[in-house]
């Protein structure tokens, strides 16, 4: 140990064992506090982490939906917009018929599988 450890070691030393009962009182209620903020903190990363994720995946849910109807034979929706939020794929545009319609949220359910819902805003012409 080196003299500058060996120092400090004396000088936390006198400072705990020195200090009146309040000063240690007031010193281990800052060190509950100390923890309490650490542990809200890491609660919050934690959040903020997870919230990352999901808008991840929901961001390459949009364009693997978005690609696979656009891609489709014989299904043309105008003005397609496919939007994912926290698990809901939503899809919005203008089908030909119901069944360009309903096809699309086919599409759409198969590409989310069990993991999204799917709400079809596509419009019909006519």
């Amino acid at each position: 140990m080196n003299w500058k450890t060996l120092a400090l070691a004396i000088l936390a030393g006198i400072t705990v064992f020195g200090c009146s009962p309040e000063a240690k009182e007031d010193m281990s209620q800052a060190g509950d506090s100390a923890s309490k903020a650490v542990e809200k903190t890491g609660d919050a990363v934690a959040t903020e982490a997870e919230g990352v994720k999901q808008a991840s995946a929901d961001s390459m849910m949009t364009g693997k939906v978005r690609s696979a109807i656009t891609t489709a034979n014989d299904l043309k929706i105008e003005d397609l917009d496919v939007d994912t939020t926290n698990g809901v794929i939503t899809l919005h545009g203008v089908a030909e018929s119901s069944d360009a319609k309903e096809n699309a949220g086919k599409i759409a359910e198969l590409q989310g599988g069990d993991d999204y819902k799917i709400d079809n805003q596509i419009s019909v012409k006519g």
